[in-house]
This record gives C-alpha cells, structure tokens and sequence, in this order.
C-alpha cells in the first residue's frame, strides 16, 4: 500500500503544475493509507514567514485555512522544526508545549508533524490530526517522512512555474497599462483603466487613484476600480470625493513628500483611528497605499484595497504596482504637459489675433471691444475695461465690457487715478489680487462689492506708461 501511494504521490507531482492541486490531491492520496480527521501542508514563504497553502476536513476550509496562516506565523513549535529538522509525534496535543490552538480544530488530539526538506532547507511542513489520542505511530512517522520528501520535489517545481507564470502576468500587465497611457490623453479613461489592471494584477479587491494637492492637504479620488469579489460597503463609488487627509485620517502626509509606500491593515495597532473608522465603515482589511512620482515630487497616489481577509502584499506584489503607478503618474504628466502645450498654443493664436487688429480699419472702439472678446478666450471675467492716462496724469476709461453701468467703472478711474497710476509707474506691469476682501491693496469703490479678483495690466509703449488694462 505504500508503494502504490508513493507511485500514485509521484504520478501526481509528475502531471500537475499548480502547487495548491497538487498538494491537496496528495492528502487526498495520504488519507487512502493513514487515517486523519484534519491535514494541513504549510509552507515557509521568504525564509521565516508562514503561508498555509493547503488544509482539508475542516468544516470551514477557507476560514480556517486563513486564520491558520496567521496563527502559524507565531508556532514555537514549527520555528524549532525549521531550525533541527526533526519531525513531532504527539499522543495528545493538551500535553505538547508550544501547541496552539487555532478555530475550526478544536477536536485534534493526536498529532504528527514531519518537515518538508529541499536542498538541505524547510521549505514546509506536512501535518496530520485525529480526534482519538495516540493514533499516530512510528510507522505512519516514517511513510510521512518519505512523502515529505517527493513533496518538496512537487512544492519546488510547481513555485518555479507560478514564479515564471507571475513574471508573464506582470509582463502582460505593464503591456496592457503602458498601451492604455500611450492611446489616449482623456485622462479619466486612461487612469480608470489603469486602477483596473492594478487591481487584476495582484487580485485585490478595488483600486483607487487620487490626486494630491500639498498645499490644501487634500486627495481627490479621480479614478477607481471596484471588482466584484468587493464586499458591498466596498461598492460605494468614491469617485469625485475631495478628502482631507489630515482631518479625515490622521495623516501628516510625511509619506507623500518621502515618496514612501503605505501598507496599512485595519487591525494594525498604532494605526489613526480616523483611517481605522474609514476602513471599517468602507470593509477594507489590508491596504496598500503607493505614491505616484513626477520628476522626483508625488502628484497624487494608487491605493490598493484588500476586504475579503488580511493580506500580507509580497516584496513582487509591491514592486508591480509601483511600476503601474509610475505609468499612472506619466499619465497625469502626459495630459498636463498636453494641456500646457494646448493653452500656449492658444494663447500665441490669440496674440497672433490682437495683432493683426491693428492692421485693420477698426475705429479704436472697435479695437477694445475686439480685445475684449479675445480676452474672453484665455480667461473667464465678468468685467474688463481700458483706462488710459491722460495728460494731467489722470486715468479716463477709453473702453468697458462686462458692467451694469458704465459709470461705475468710470467713477473709479477718476476717484483712484493718482494711486493706481503710481502703483503702476515703479517698473510693475502686473498687479493681482486674489481676494479683494483680504488683500490691503484693493480700493474699495460702491458698485465693485461683487468683484472678489483683480488684475491690473500696464500698458507700456517705448517706456511709458499710457494705461491700465483691468480685468
């Protein structure tokens, strides 16, 4: 019977490439000779971290088998095996020291524990339970011992085809985001396609990106991807919403300016209770959080939620997204410089316009009321005149548009001549005022309560100052 499991075991291993099939068919395989209640085959995930990939006959697989993976991180038990190599045989777990109980294996009793070698390191352990004390003995210690072996041969070879088959997956994602950069300057479809792939990518269970403003100390979401593996709270679309990170989450943003990432999990101690509050309210359970870069500065960042259990991303898991956020960040870059290149362009056009005004037979009037609408072009205004200077050095309005009467802005040119023509006669051709209620500069005049912006253009020829152009 041992010889034909050990066959069966190696036509296994021989036939299937996927580690968490040929693991399971293994027990399954196991249970035809040694009679257990529960089995378990962990395995040791970058040198000291635990990673259960497999346990059967549990009520509650899926359940137990995450909790274990958790559990098993902290095993007494399992750190001294990975460090003599020396397979357990316990008659009653209640007397074994270092046992840890882990919900959903309650019943277990009897326990055996042999450790999964490959070139002389632990890769893994191979468990099985029973409800009756003293059930396992010598005999099932040495058939398990040899099944470990050729195990570890499987567990080995079917990493090596998950590691070539992440790299082609990772290959295909930074493919599928580099076209989806390259094929449109809507940046809204660029960066909604680009949180999708993210979240395919590393099977998380949405993706958001946001921008950043440092200055407010704001993020807005601008792009999202909710999969449907996300849990209903989840499913709430936070697109659009503008949030305070230092209000909202507790967050000095130190990270953002470093250009450090994030990993957060609700149950983390230390972590804001803004941001716990948040993730609760919204299900989330592990969160990475990774800043997208333009030219050494962060413009925002991509954040990855996890809400069906706590996840620990792996050093390759966060190397991918990272590489996927610069792509979202070359996006952003991308339309902004396209922006920049379409408003210059438009500018110069319109300049180009202004100026053949002057070649023209228009009557001055005309001229203003033209450059007025050009204006109108570049900047959005809800009024704009010309005041020139006159011979006492005095302003009179040559042209207005945009007024309910034009002797408003008329009154105001003649009651602040003296004072605007001299902030404008020491080398200053251009005046802003961002905030009329604020700013000590403004003049207040009846009739310009409604104006809360200004902007003062002096107008210049051959060094002199002949007007002012407002706005």
């Amino acid at each position: 019977m041992q010889t034909e499991l050990l066959a069966e075991v190696a036509n296994i291993v021989a036939a299937i490439l996927d580690r968490d099939t040929v693991l399971r068919r293994c027990l399954q395989e196991i249970g035809r000779v040694i009679e257990f209640d529960t089995a378990t085959i962990a395995l040791f995930s970058r040198g000291i971290e635990w990673q259960l990939a497999v346990g059967v006959g549990y009520k509650n697989e899926e359940y137990t088998n995450l909790v274990s993976a958790k559990v098993l991180k902290e095993s007494p038990i399992l750190s001294q095996m990975a460090k003599d190599h020396r397979p357990i045989l316990s008659p009653d777990v209640n007397q074994l020291p270092g046992w840890m109980w882990i919900p959903g294996a309650e019943h277990v009793r009897s326990f055996i524990a042999v450790p999964m070698i490959a070139y002389d390191q632990m890769i893994g352990v191979l468990m099985l339970d029973n409800s009756q004390e003293a059930f396992f003995d010598e005999s099932d210690l040495t058939v398990l011992q040899t099944l470990a072996r050729t195990l570890a041969v499987a567990v080995e070879k079917a990493q090596l085809y998950e590691a070539m088959q992440q790299r082609l997956m990772e290959q295909d994602a930074l493919l599928a985001v580099s076209n989806a950069v390259s094929s449109s300057l809507e940046l809204d479809v660029v960066l909604n396609k680009l949180a999708e792939q993210m979240a395919r990518a590393i099977q998380v269970t949405s993706a958001y990106i946001s921008d950043w403003n440092p200055e407010k100390g704001t993020a807005t979401v601008i792009a999202e991807y909710v999969s449907p593996e996300a849990c209903e709270k989840e499913s709430v679309s936070d697109l659009g919403v503008t949030y305070h990170l230092g209000d909202d989450f507790g967050d000095d943003q130190d990270w953002l300016h470093l250009g450090d990432i994030r990993m957060e999990h609700v149950d983390t101690p230390g972590l804001q209770e803004q941001s716990r509050k948040h993730y609760l309210e919204y299900g989330a359970k592990s969160i990475m959080i990774v800043p997208l870069i333009v030219k050494g500065q962060s413009v925002g960042f991509a954040e990855l939620w996890e809400s069906r259990y706590i996840r620990d991303f792996t050093s390759d898991e966060i190397a991918l997204v990272q590489a996927m956020a610069q792509q979202a960040a070359v996006a952003i870059e991308n339309v902004r410089l396209f922006a920049e290149k379409k408003e210059q362009l438009h500018l110069a056009k319109t300049l180009q316009a202004v100026g053949a005004l002057l070649t023209t037979q228009l009557s001055l009037i005309e001229v203003f009321d033209q450059i007025f609408n050009f204006l109108g072009h570049i900047i959005n205004y809800d009024g704009a005149s010309v005041h020139l200077v006159e011979g006492d050095g005095g302003l009179y309005v040559a042209a207005g548009k945009g007024f309910a009467s034009s002797k408003i802005y008329k009154t105001f040119a003649k009651d602040h001549s003296a004072e605007i023509v001299k902030r404008f006669s020491n080398g200053r051709n251009v005046w802003v005022i961002a905030d009329t209620i604020l700013d000590p500069n403004w003049i207040p005049t009846p009739g310009f309560n409604l104006v809360r912006s200004w902007i003062g253009a002096a107008l210049i020829v051959k060094g002199n100052l002949i007007g002012i152009l407002n706005v």
